[in-house]
């Protein structure tokens, strides 16, 4: 960990680094509007604030690099979820790292079956966590539906079936989440026919599991494409 001293996780440090890590795992670009009446306008990031490494160079259960992380912000844990060594990229088998504010590793837990981790969401329950993942992992190894599972150390456990897990959103084939825990809310990626979209639920739908609608479901915004040198602006370090 390369922090700066006296920096924490508080809301605002929430806001910084877990939500924003979420919201660009999930396909939000920096700035982007809200779509309906129903989510208030909250603060744009402003990226000319410093910002800091929350963790670097630490060891995790596994071999393999992180896929995305987690705060349980009471209980004050980091989860990280990466792929497991021997597994397929289709078998969306993921080891989910359990580590402390400092990125030091605590324990691991096995997920079978469950999808590719590219975001998730973790809830505090008590003194756990429950995490809500993609599971039901198609072919290509993403998830088809979402699952709350209370995170257990050192334990194995293998996906439900779609049918047994949670489809919020009809004619969905893939998921993933992410939570906001500083305005309540829980965000839902999810892919259809007619391409990838985000549903914006309160947090309070995932903790009752009484979906309804969303606030605002709308189509996943692209990032521009990188900005490629041309002969004209590219430029050579000589030093």
């Amino acid at each position: 960990m390369n922090r700066t001293p006296g920096f924490s996780l508080s809301r605002r440090g929430l806001m910084r680094t877990g939500v924003g890590a979420s919201l660009a795992a999930l396909g939000f670009g920096v700035g982007a509007q809200t779509a309906s009446a129903d989510v208030t306008v909250t603060k744009r990031f402003d990226l000319t604030e410093s910002s800091y490494d929350l963790f670097r160079s630490k060891d995790t259960h596994g071999a393999r690099v992180q896929q995305s992380f987690a705060f349980d912000w009471v209980n004050k844990f980091l989860f990280v979820a990466t792929k497991r060594s021997g597994s397929d990229e289709s078998d969306g088998d993921l080891c989910i790292n359990k580590m402390d504010f400092d990125g030091n590793y605590l324990s691991y837990m096995h997920l079978n079956g469950f999808g590719h981790g590219v975001a998730f969401a973790a809830l505090p329950s008590g003194s756990g966590t429950e995490l809500w993942i993609e599971c039901a992992a198609n072919t290509s190894g993403y998830g088809t539906a979402l699952a709350p599972i209370r995170y257990t150390a050192n334990a194995t456990l293998d996906s439900p079936a779609a049918a047994a897990a949670y489809r919020p959103i009809s004619g969905a084939t893939e998921y993933t989440c992410s939570v906001d825990p500083v305005y309540r809310r829980m965000i839902v990626r999810y892919h259809t026919s007619a391409g990838k979209r985000i549903a914006v639920y309160p947090l309070s739908a995932f903790e009752t599991r009484n979906f309804g609608s969303p606030l605002v479901d709308f189509k996943r915004r692209r990032s521009p494409a990188p900005h490629r040198a041309t002969p004209s602006t590219a430029r050579t370090c000589t030093t």
